[in-house]
């Protein structure tokens, strides 16, 4: 089998939003993703810009920072 996604790459998949809500002046959504029965390859897109990690790395250091000062 040959695939066009590997473990650990950062991707994109089809998600449908349920509820938005403000907190600490942040916009926070729910999403509902139905990943229960997988999602076909053709419907997956790749991250190329590394976008979404550089957002997932801030909103860690913003909880790790938050967890050292409590």
């Amino acid at each position: 089998m040959q695939t066009k996604y590997t473990t650990g790459d950062i991707v994109y998949i089809p998600a449908t939003v349920q509820s938005a809500e403000e907190r600490n002046g942040m916009i926070y959504y729910r999403v509902d993703a139905n990943i229960w029965d997988g999602i076909k390859e053709d419907d997956i897109r790749k991250d190329d810009n590394k976008i979404t990690s550089n957002v997932l790395d801030q909103a860690l250091k913003e909880v790790m920072g938050r967890a050292v000062t409590y």
